[in-house]
C-alpha cells in the first residue's frame, strides 16, 4: 500500500514538473528588448568544466534575426530541469563551428524566456556560428550550433551640396549622404584643392565618428584658404568597403577688405599730453578688432609707432597720448585692425605746448591743472630731475633720506621700540602714545620737518590730505605708463597733465613695490592715531584716498605751492 503511494506521488510530482519547463516559443525575428544590458566578459570567469546539455539544464539556440552586414540578434532560452538556479545567460559566435565562452560573447541581464542579445562588429558577407549558453556554477551550458552569413554591402552614396559663407580665408562645405552602402558611416566631410578631383589624401575636414555621422546633410568650416583664389571641392563619405565622393563643385575666396578710418585734429593740446581721435566708417570684409591712434615725431606713423588703442567696432572714438615732449612736432594717425590687416587715416599734426615764463619756482617745475583752489602743482618727486623719475624717500616729519626706516630711527620717537609702545615727542595729540604723556596738538608739518619745504625752499610745502582729495576730484585719472615707468596719470579739463610714478616704498632697509605701487605723503595726521599720517597711495586699478600709514617709512614727496 505504502509503495503504491509512493509511485503515484511520483507520477503526479513528474506531471507537474513537466508543465513548469514547457519551452517558450520562438521570439518574433529576434524581438527588441529594451531592458537588455549586454555586457563583454573575460571566458575565463568562472571557470571550471564547459558543460552541454544534459538532464539538468537545457539550452535551446535560435535563428538569428534581423541579420544586417555588421549586426545580428540572436538569442536561445535554457530551462533547469533539477538543481540550482542559473547564474548567468549569453551567446558567442566564431567563424568556426561550435563556439564557447573562449571566443567572442555577450551575457545578458535579460532573464525574460526566451533572451535576446544584439551582436555588433561583425564583418559583412561573413559566416557566424553561434551558440547560446547558460551558467551555473561553474559549468557552461551550450545549446545546437546554428550558423548564418550577414548582408553584403557597397560604397556610401554622397552628394555635395553649394558652398556658402565665403569669405577671403574661410568657407563652409557641406554634402548630404543618401545611402550608407548597408553598413555605417565612419567618417564624412569635405575636401578641397586648388586643383580638379580633391581628395582626402589633401586639404580636408569631417565630422569625425560619434558626432553627427550617418544619414542626412551635414557641413563643415574650410579655413586658412587662400583670398582671391579658385577652389574645387567634393564631399565624401566613409564606411567599410572604402570612400566614395559626390560631385565637384567650384568656388572663390574673396579679396580681403581692410577698413576705413579717419583722422581727427588733435585737440586738449599741453606740454606733455594731446588728445586725437578718429572714426571707422567702414569695417571691411570681416569687423575690426582693433582701432586707435599711433603717433611719432616723423611723418607717417604705424603701430610700430607709439600708439594707444581704442577697443574695436565702428563709429568715432577719442585717446589721450600721454608721454610727449613738450614744444614738439607730432604726427598722428588713427588706424583700424581686421582680419585682413591694419589701416590708417590721413595724416594730421600738432606741436605740443612751450612751458610759457613763470612755469618754475625756485628752479623748479609745475603745472596749472585749473583746480578750484589754484594749488599748483610740481611736475617732479623731491629728489628726480623728471616727473618720471622715483626720487628720494623720506619719513614722515623728516627732510632726509636715510638708508633705515623704522620707528628706532625715527627723528621723533624715544626709546627703543618694542611691540607698540610709542613715545612720540612731536606732532602728538594723544598722551597715551607720547613720551612721558606729551602732547603738542600739531596737526600738520611745520616748515622746518617738512621735506618739500626743506629741501626746495619756502613756497613749497607737502599737499595736505585736502589737496589730494582735490587733485583726484577734478581731474580724470588713471594708471598708464610713461616713458617705461608705470604711474597714476590725472588729466585736467585745461588740457594738462600731471604724473605720479609708481614709485614704491621703503621699509626698514627693504626697498619694495617699485613699478606697482605708489605712496605719497600728505602734511596731515592721521586724526587721534598719530602715529601715522595721511597718504594718497594707488596701485594699477585703483587710488585709495582714505588711508594713512605709520610716520617712520619711507615715501615720495610730491610738492604743491598756493596759487601764483
Amino acid at each position: 500500500m505504502n509503495r503504491a503511494l509512493k509511485v503515484m506521488a511520483a507520477i503526479v510530482l513528474m506531471m507537474v514538473f513537466a508543465v513548469g519547463c514547457t519551452k517558450p516559443e520562438e521570439p518574433n525575428n529576434g524581438g527588441n528588448n529594451n531592458n537588455q544590458n549586454d555586457t563583454i566578459v573575460d571566458p575565463n570567469n568562472g571557470g571550471g568544466n564547459n558543460g552541454n546539455n544534459d538532464n539538468d539544464v537545457r539550452v535551446t539556440t535560435y535563428a538569428p534575426q534581423d541579420i544586417t552586414a555588421t549586426t545580428a540578434k540572436c538569442g536561445g532560452d535554457a530551462i533547469v530541469v533539477q538543481g540550482l538556479s542559473l547564474s548567468g545567460l549569453g551567446v558567442c559566435w566564431s567563424s568556426e563551428s561550435n563556439p564557447t565562452v573562449e571566443d567572442a560573447h555577450l551575457t545578458t541581464s535579460n532573464w525574460n524566456d526566451p533572451y535576446v542579445c544584439t551582436i555588433t562588429g561583425l564583418e559583412p558577407s561573413s559566416c557566424y556560428h553561434i551558440r547560446a549558453f547558460a551558467i551555473r556554477g561553474l559549468v557552461y551550458y551550450y545549446g545546437e550550433d546554428v550558423s548564418f552569413t550577414t548582408e553584403g554591402g557597397e560604397l556610401p552614396t554622397v552628394s555635395t551640396m553649394e558652398v556658402t559663407n565665403v569669405t577671403a580665408y574661410s568657407a563652409k562645405g557641406s554634402g548630404s549622404v543618401t545611402s550608407d552602402g548597408g553598413v555605417p558611416i565612419t567618417e564624412r566631410g569635405v575636401c578641397w584643392s586648388t586643383v580638379p578631383n580633391p581628395n582626402v589624401d589633401g586639404a580636408h575636414a569631417n565630422v569625425g565618428v560619434g558626432f553627427g555621422n550617418g544619414l542626412g546633410i551635414f557641413a563643415v568650416d574650410m579655413d586658412s584658404l587662400a583670398q582671391n583664389t579658385t577652389y574645387y571641392v567634393r564631399a565624401y563619405a566613409k564606411n567599410y568597403y572604402g570612400v566614395s565622393y559626390g560631385e565637384q563643385v567650384s568656388f572663390s575666396t574673396l579679396i580681403g577688405e581692410l577698413p576705413m578710418v579717419t583722422t581727427m585734429e588733435a585737440t586738449d593740446i599741453a606740454l606733455n599730453s594731446a588728445k586725437c581721435g578718429g572714426t571707422v566708417v567702414s569695417e571691411g570684409s570681416l569687423p575690426v578688432t582693433n582701432r586707435g591712434i599711433c603717433w611719432s615725431t616723423t611723418p607717417s606713423p604705424t603701430i610700430d609707432d607709439a600708439h594707444e588703442s581704442m577697443n574695436s567696432g565702428m563709429g568715432a572714438f577719442t585717446v589721450f597720448m600721454l608721454g610727449l615732449e613738450r614744444n614738439t612736432t607730432y604726427y598722428v594717425r588713427a588706424y583700424a585692425e581686421n582680419y585682413y590687416g591694419v589701416s590708417y587715416g590721413e595724416q594730421k599734426s600738432f606741436a605740443t605746448l612751450n612751458p610759457p615764463i613763470g612755469v618754475t619756482y625756485n628752479g623748479h617745475e609745475y603745472v596749472d591743472l585749473g583746480l578750484p583752489s589754484g594749488t599748483l602743482w610740481a611736475t617732479c618727486n623731491v629728489g628726480a630731475t623728471t616727473p618720471d623719475g622715483y626720487g628720494d624717500y623720506f619719513a614722515w616729519g623728516e627732510a632726509e633720506p636715510k638708508a633705515v626706516y623704522s620707528w628706532n630711527t625715527y627723528k621723533y620717537n624715544v626709546g627703543e621700540f618694542i611691540g607698540n609702545n610709542y613715545q612720540l615727542t612731536k606732532y602728538c595729540n594723544n598722551p597715551n602714545v607720547g613720551y612721558n604723556g606729551y602732547v603738542d596738538n600739531l596737526l600738520e608739518l611745520e616748515p622746518v620737518d617738512d621735506a618739500a619745504t626743506a629741501n626746495w625752499g619756502n613756497g613749497w610745502c607737502m599737499p595736505t590730505w585736502g589737496q589730494w582729495f582735490e587733485l583726484s576730484r577734478y581731474t580724470t585719472n588713471f594708471w598708464a605708463n610713461q616713458n617705461g615707468v608705470n604711474g597714476w596719470f590725472f588729466v585736467a579739463a585745461n588740457g594738462n597733465v600731471l604724473f605720479l610714478p609708481a614709485a614704491g616704498i621703503r621699509v626698514e632697509d627693504y626697498g619694495g613695490d617699485d613699478d606697482c605701487y605708489g605712496y605719497y605723503w600728505s602734511k596731515s595726521l592721521y586724526g587721534n592715531h598719530c602715529y601715522t599720517a595721511m597718504l594718497f597711495p594707488f596701485t594699477s586699478t585703483s587710488n585709495n584716498m582714505d588711508n594713512y600709514l605709520g610716520r617712520p617709512w619711507g615715501c615720495s614727496v610730491r610738492p604743491v605751492r598756493s596759487a601764483k
